[in-house]
């Protein structure tokens, strides 16, 4: 495949907009997938669109067997103290019932939950074969009460801490009771959780619902494509469908349950989030927890008969109960469902325009902008994330979503950033636009289609990298490109409203240029919780680690003159030493470099990166060039890991130089580590004054100030 690189360049170069290359990968991959099956980029290609889809919705239960083989051998666990009781109430309808009860055992949630099956009062003698399923308690209520007093009733009798309220028309996907439980791990103020609900034809019936001023509502997103990044993030709504329906035992008896007034049925689930809301909680929806929904099939669909014509009579009633509430925080009916989907619509939106998905666990800059977003989302404001390149990165994506950030992806939105911005409405606060080759490309639509501020974060003086790289002769990147770049960065100081960067030496250079008219930050790399005290290895230490992200050139460069320059010195000295070269996408040349004391770990997990900094000694830094503050210089700083490195790895933070080891010279270098190696009580003194230096400049509250301080983006305080 030596071609691919030939044939990227070439793709790259096409005078093309975003949305048209991506709509082109689509198409070429689409058609001519096998010849590209050992790509790397199409290998990640095909992993994006199956985690964008739903999984088929195949339902075998239902069309192809009957009810004595959905039932045999159907049992589930017995558990003394239930943490979910799940209550489905019925009315006959033995068939769906026992589908629903076979996608539960199918699902394989590891919540321990008991199943309440209550049936209100049918005539459907067959309903009792439900008695015979172990792990199951069949309920045949003594009088038909309609939906509001079967669930309640059935409520009544729940063991669970949480009760998940739903339909016997339903069929549920796994993990989706797991999903809506983590939904109360992850919101503090979560007091119900709603599931997507799914048509069986793998339509979107509901991504959360909306209530309207006039007290109508509104399945958001019905008869829509689920794998659209909207209906795909954890997001505070109005209410979510009483078909599949999770809230805690206690709140939910507390609030008086499932309105009576609103018996038989409908409307009782929507009010019931507005008490829940008047308790001072919120409700979420959750995409992670899908439901297939056989809508109608228990009540019908027509509005003028049967159940269904007491959900016009129960709007009247929830119209007149919640007036006050729906005159002052609802808006007009249809006025703007992308406002409307968010109950805290309110709040200011922050809008982050970076390459692609942050991957904090590969590279420094992914990692610096996860703080970005963490802090941002502490401070209560809603997050918005547009990739340049709009692909849907699995895992990444996934973890932003979980956390109620929305991700844009997918070919529909190329060349729709502006018109997409501009729908977002005034609470757009701040537009972040990350490196100077993603941001021309978006800064002046950020001008024309919204008031926002604009901030630039260039993470680092790209053309001083450029340039530093072109004088140790590793670059080829030229004058003209180097001139170019400077240019191009300089443009976007002047055109932003604030503009930021973690080295105070480029902050320098920034203010020198903007003058008085202009703002300038230092942000930190990274912030953090806590500095616990390192837990250093006694003794004589001899493992040392290098942590990198080797598509970065200058990390290439630093570990292959280490190990030819620097290692052999120090093996002289203790040639039982170990370096371990840890990171993301390590090149063949890294590879290479492997042998008996020579590790490659190669694309990590956090867990296992913070179980080889504790197993490891010293860590070393070997840059030649680059430029900005290094990552991996800051996470050893945090850890209290015994650093040596080089001055450009030392580089934008002042006085750190008096906690580490910083030196260019080869033998000078090895002579640090050495030294280190050595002394158990050398590396015991640096490790504190490293801890020292981290905890005050990397806080969260440091990161807070920046971002959000009067006086940069104009939020009070």
């Amino acid at each position: 495949m030596a071609l691919v690189p030939f044939l990227r360049q070439v793709f790259l170069s096409l005078p093309l907009s975003m949305g048209a290359r991506t709509r082109l990968v689509d198409t070429v991959y689409t058609f001519a997938g096998p010849v590209f099956s050992r790509v790397p980029h199409y290998q990640a290609w095909q992993r994006a669109r199956r985690a964008r889809g739903l999984a088929p919705l195949q339902l075998p239960v239902l069309e192809a067997l009957t009810v004595e083989e959905i039932l045999d051998g159907l049992r589930f666990a017995e558990h003394a103290q239930p943490e979910v009781s799940i209550i489905i109430p019925t009315f006959g309808n033995l068939r769906m019932t026992a589908a629903c009860l076979k996608a539960i055992a199918l699902a394989r949630d590891l919540a321990a939950y008991e199943i309440i099956v209550s049936d209100d009062d049918s005539p459907d003698p067959a309903m009792a074969w439900l008695e015979l399923v172990p792990g199951v308690r069949f309920v045949r209520q003594p009088r038909n009460q309609g939906f509001v007093g079967n669930c309640n009733a059935a409520a009544s009798m729940a063991r669970g801490e949480f009760l998940f309220f739903l339909n016997n028309d339903t069929q549920i996907l796994s993990g989706a009771i797991d999903k809506l439980l983590e939904t109360f791990s992850l919101r503090a103020d979560c007091g119900m959780a709603g599931s997507m609900l799914i048509y069986p034809d793998g339509r979107l019936q509901e991504a959360g619902g909306i209530v309207w001023r006039d007290g109508s509502a509104w399945n958001f997103g019905r008869l829509d494509d689920p794998s659209r990044s909207e209906f795909r993030y954890l997001r505070e709504v109005d209410y979510c469908s009483g078909a599949a329906l999770m809230i805690p035992s206690a709140l939910f008896r507390g609030v008086g349950c499932f309105g009576a007034e609103y018996a038989p049925a409908y409307y009782e689930d929507t009010d019931l989030a507005f008490k829940v809301r008047e308790a001072g909680l919120r409700l979420y929806y959750q995409p992670g927890s899908q439901v297939v929904h056989f809508e109608g099939v228990s009540n019908g669909t027509s509005l003028a008969s049967g159940l269904k014509q007491y959900q016009v009579r129960n709007a009247v009633r929830f119209r007149e109960k919640w007036a006050a509430c729906l005159d002052v925080n609802h808006q007009q009916n249809g006025t703007s469902a992308v406002t409307a989907r968010e109950r805290n619509h309110t709040a200011p939106i922050v809008v982050i325009v970076d390459q692609y998905v942050p991957r904090p666990d590969r590279d420094a800059g992914g990692r610096s902008v996860q703080h970005i977003i963490d802090t941002y989302l502490r401070e209560g404001w809603r997050v918005k994330f547009w990739p340049h390149n709009l692909w849907y990165e699995p895992d990444y994506t996934e973890a932003l979503q979980a956390r109620g950030v929305e991700v844009i992806y997918g070919a529909e939105y190329g060349d729709r950033f502006g018109p997409w911005l501009a729908s977002l409405g005034p609470s757009v606060s701040a537009v972040i636009l990350n490196r100077p080759l993603v941001a021309r490309d978006y800064i002046e639509d950020v001008r024309r289609y919204s008031q926002a501020r604009v901030v630039f974060y260039g993470h680092d003086l790209h053309w001083a990298r450029m340039q530093r790289e072109d004088v140790l002769g590793g670059g080829r990147n030229g004058e003209a490109a180097i001139a170019r770049m400077r240019s191009l960065e300089e443009r976007l100081w002047q055109a932003s409203d604030l503009v930021l960067y973690p080295s105070d030496e480029e902050i320098r250079e920034v203010q020198a240029k903007l003058g008085v008219t202009g703002i300038a930050r230092q942000i930190p790399l990274f912030c953090f919780d806590a500095f616990s005290p390192a837990k250093l290895r006694p003794g004589i230490g001899q493992v040392l680690i290098f942590v990198a992200g080797f598509r970065h050139p200058p990390n290439i460069d630093g570990v292959v003159w280490f190990v030819k320059e620097v290692l052999p010195l120090v093996h002289a000295r203790f040639p039982d030493t170990v370096l371990r070269i840890v990171g993301s996408s390590p090149t063949d040349d890294v590879r290479a470099l492997a042998g008996a004391r020579v590790e490659i770990h190669a694309d990590v997990s956090d867990d296992a990166l913070a179980g080889l900094y504790a197993s490891s000694d010293v860590a070393v830094v070997p840059l030649r060039f680059g430029a900005g503050v290094k990552g991996k210089v800051v996470e050893a700083l945090r850890d209290g890991l015994p650093l040596v490195t080089t001055s450009v790895g030392a580089q934008g933070l002042p006085g750190v130089a008096d906690c580490i080891f910083v030196r260019d010279a080869a033998t000078e270098f090895a002579e640090a580590i050495i030294a280190l190696i050595s002394s158990e009580e050398l590396r015991l003194s640096t490790s504190c004054c490293m801890q020292n230096y981290a905890s005050r400049h990397f806080t969260r509250s440091a990161m807070r100030e920046v971002l959000l301080g009067e006086q940069t983006l104009g939020v009070s305080e």
